[in-house]
């Protein structure tokens, strides 16, 4: 088998595999689609950089003044915080009422501010605060007008277009319209771009106005004198806010509006950020109120219920009893009173009695004395003597018959 194998030729035609089998048919097919499917998204896709804006954090969530006071601070402008308007700020500064802190005004608070404009002082506001108040129309002279609609079959009439309502999207692309400036009424040729989430309806001033900036819809931002001061309204809202002021041109738009320059003073109303009652309460008087709390916690004290006796209990010591015999014998020596020593010591002498003389409970009184003596070889009339109370005799006698009995005692 192995010359066999060795000596055997073999066809080459028979070695050759066929071009093309099944699985190559599909490997061909398989490589077919996916070229197909890369080239469909090279053609259908293509590549845009798209600015996201960053989310709040830190002092600009909580403070939302914080974008005006960083670009005053860039632009060298002082920043003080009003917290309400019973004090306006001096004659020469500039008053910044808040888009989303500062309510309607009342009538006093307008008047107060009349007063401060015609001195010389510079007032900025949002559109809602003017529109809210009618008295701050009627002073200021400046009313929101609303853009004229076209009529129905009134093509001789003047048909105003209104720029198209932006979005946040439309925001971030830079497409909003650009809108025109003018100074004194005469348009200077320069152009900003201020965008609005919703564009509102224009506005009109009784006076010239000394800068105003205008687009399709009418005058959106505008500064008019009154008196020595004047008066900034600004129609676009949201842009002095925290997202808002370094979008497109609404910082170079809100400097230009206000006439802020560097080293005024910029004072910008803020009544949330009041201190508030209690933390001006301990500011002002805080020795006084931690006395009052430290009197209110010891009334408190004293009035719960005790847990325990007013003094600790003393520990239970046994005293010794030579200790205690000579503590009686100094309070009998100082009191002159034998009688509870001259008892102890009979008692003494009687329980000794009881465990050396055998029967003793048995025998008579007089037999036990007999007992006592002759046991402890002491005459028996002395020792009788000794036992009898201590009040029959005197001090000597009373502290001779002490001592007998404790010899006696101790012989037993």
């Amino acid at each position: 088998m192995r010359a066999l194998h060795r000596g055997a030729r073999l066809n080459p035609v028979t070695l050759k595999q066929p071009f093309l089998t099944r699985d190559g048919v599909v490997r061909l097919v398989l490589l077919a689609l996916l070229l197909a499917f890369g080239v469909w998204i090279a053609r259908n896709t293509y590549w845009e950089e798209v600015a996201v804006p960053a989310q709040l954090r830190g002092e600009a969530l909580r403070n939302q003044n914080y974008s005006i006071e960083r670009l005053a601070a860039i632009l060298g402008i002082h920043t003080h915080v009003l917290l309400s308007l019973d004090s306006l700020p001096a004659r020469d500064g500039v008053l910044l009422l808040g888009e989303f802190n500062v309510r309607a005004l009342t009538p006093a608070q307008v008047q107060a501010l009349e007063h401060w404009v015609e001195r010389g002082g510079r007032l900025i506001l949002p559109r809602y605060v003017l529109g809210s108040d009618p008295e701050l129309q009627r002073w200021s002279g400046i009313k929101s007008v609303p853009t004229p609609k076209p009529a129905a079959g009134g093509a001789d009439r003047q048909i105003v277009v209104r720029p198209p309502v932006t979005t946040l999207a439309t925001r971030q692309r830079n497409d909003c319209p650009a809108m025109q400036v003018s100074a004194d009424g005469t348009p200077t040729g320069e152009r900003l771009v201020v965008c609005d989430l919703v564009i509102g309806d224009g506005f009109t001033s009784e006076r010239t106005p000394a800068w105003a900036l205008r687009d399709a819809a009418g005058t959106q931002i505008l500064r008019v004198a009154l008196g020595r001061g004047s008066v900034t309204v600004i129609g676009p809202f949201g842009m002095y806010s925290n997202i808002g002021l370094f979008s497109h041109q609404h910082a170079r738009a809100f400097i230009a509006a206000s006439a802020l320059s560097r080293g005024d003073d910029l004072w910008i109303l803020a009544p949330n950020r009041a201190e508030p009652l209690l933390a001006l309460l301990w500011r002002l008087g805080a020795p006084a109120i931690a006395c009052l709390l430290l009197a209110i916690a010891c009334s408190i004290w004293r009035s719960l219920p005790r847990f325990g006796p007013l003094a600790p209990e003393p520990l239970l010591v046994r005293r010794s009893l030579a200790e205690q015999i000579r503590a009686d014998a100094r309070f009998a020596w100082r009191s002159r009173s034998l009688g509870a020593l001259h008892a102890a010591a009979l008692r003494g002498l009687e329980e000794r009695a009881r465990r050396v003389i055998e029967s003793y409970e048995l025998h008579e009184p007089a037999q036990r004395l007999d007992l006592i003596a002759a046991r402890a070889q002491i005459p028996a009339q002395q020792l009788d003597a000794a036992m009898r109370p201590v009040s029959e005799r005197g001090g000597s006698e009373g502290r001779a018959a002490i001592l007998l009995l404790e010899q006696t005692r101790r012989r037993l």
